[in-house]
């Protein structure tokens, strides 16, 4: 839907008609990462928060925006003498003018490889040139050739400077000499800026907060948010850990329960983390408290970070389709047990850490929230051939672009609610001997 925005930033303006419609482009829009991310690091959230509101009423090169003033300080809460402050001196060079009226003025975004510095950041490809030697040596990796004597360090001196990567002493190129360094979009819904209804929009809870750090972690998870590959946030992140036991077989089926401690572990390996160091929970923490992530369950086909989901099964969070897949998914694993809709009582439930599968190393100081009857269980039939199956707690936004991404992994969603739904009708109309 269009959002009717007022730009006139002359408050002594009477002319109705100077109100402008801005069409959100599909329902989404794109921030280079390195501008934010040093945005933040240089100016905090406030600066970070007004080129996040101009970038979200971009055309569809990310570039010109009619949005200004007003609209940053309603989007934002922060004060029109401040946000006039923020883009003549911490935005300028970033946004620049781009022509309309001396009360309408249109702006430009410069993509990051135009941007000579922000802050005490200074863009190492900015109008950056390399030596005669360099770009011999250069070309040479480019074209796929051996680096020996002298040219090595002539090749370190390029990764040094962000031009090749190195891996185990083998080169490769990082970033293209001639068309600079690719441009890396983070996406986000137009929701983050405007919000849903009767609620404050997440940029202005971020904002609100001061917490630049929290600020950068959203978007950092939202730069890996997968959903057809990882249902949520890259699962190489964060996520979290189920055990289980087999407690019956029906036909090709396997029927297992699940335990849910409901922990969460982060991989202290991924950028993502080390910037984040000891803040990382907190941050993880205050983003679920605001509401801006959530956690759901998911089956998959082992607790690998790269393994597949093989269908929906969210308790408390996700979709309304996803918690039908697991109430489904119990239901046709009580009717397989021989029990009616959901009968597989808590007497089944094991307090002994060795009943269930993947007590590895790492996990022994769990015991306790088991033996304390903390976290939840839940059961779910799967074909026998899903040997590694389990569920992973997956860390997912709430606020998604509508991109085609998002359109297919609805579909596999709905998909898989039918056939959960189709399976109940036919297990619902057989008998079973009772499950002992």
């Amino acid at each position: 839907m269009d959002n009717v925005i007022d730009l006139t930033e002359n408050d002594n303006t009477k002319d109705a008609n100077r109100e402008r419609k801005i069409k959100g482009k599909g329902g989404f829009f794109a921030v280079e990462k390195p501008i934010v991310d040093a945005l933040i690091s240089q100016y905090g959230v406030d600066t970070t928060a007004a080129y996040i509101v101009l970038a979200r009423y971009t055309d569809k090169a990310h570039k010109i925006t009619p949005a200004g003033v007003k609209v940053i300080e309603s989007s934002t809460g922060i004060g029109r003498l401040r946000v006039k402050k923020i883009l003549e001196n911490n935005l300028a060079g970033i946004v620049v003018k781009a022509g309309g009226t001396k009360h309408r003025p249109r702006r430009a975004l410069k993509a990051y490889a135009d941007i000579e510095k922000i802050g005490d950041h200074r863009n190492q490809f900015f109008d950056t040139e390399m030596t005669e030697r360099q770009r011999e040596v250069y070309d040479l990796i480019s074209n796929g050739g051996t680096v020996r004597g002298k040219d090595k360090q002539i090749a370190n001196t390029l990764v040094s400077t962000g031009w090749l990567n190195d891996t185990n002493g083998h080169y490769s190129i990082k970033v293209d000499v001639d068309n600079g360094p690719e441009r890396e979009f983070i996406w986000l819904p137009n929701e983050f800026v405007d919000g849903a209804t009767d609620e404050t929009p997440p940029l202005k809870l971020l904002r609100q907060s001061g917490n630049g750090k929290a600020l950068r972690l959203y978007l950092d998870f939202a730069n890996h948010h997968e959903l057809i590959e990882h249902g949520g946030v890259d699962r190489n992140i964060i996520s979290g850990p189920s055990f289980r036991r087999k407690i019956w077989e029906y036909g090709e089926n396997n029927i297992y329960e699940f335990w849910l401690p409901g922990r969460m572990i982060c991989n202290r390996n991924h950028s993502v983390v080390e910037i984040q160091k000891e803040k990382i929970w907190d941050n993880v923490h205050f983003l679920t408290r605001l509401g801006l992530v959530e956690w759901v369950w998911t089956l998959a086909e082992s607790n690998e970070t790269e393994a597949q989901m093989i269908r929906p099964h969210a308790i408390d969070d996700g979709t309304d389709e996803e918690q039908a897949c697991r109430e489904l998914s119990e239901y046709n694993a009580s009717l397989m047990c021989g029990y009616e809709h959901n009968k597989i009582s808590s007497e089944k439930h094991s307090s002994k850490p060795k009943d269930y599968e993947g007590w590895e190393d790492g996990f022994e100081g769990w015991q306790k929230y088991l033996k304390n009857g903390e976290g939840q269980f839940t059961y779910a039939a799967v074909p026998h051939h899903f040997s590694n199956v389990t569920l992973v707690y997956i860390l997912r936004l709430k606020y998604r672009p509508n991109t085609s991404a998002t359109k297919s992994w609805w579909g596999w969603v709905n998909e898989e609610k039918s056939k959960m739904t189709s399976e109940y009708e036919s297990l619902n109309s057989k008998k079973y001997s009772k499950f002992i």
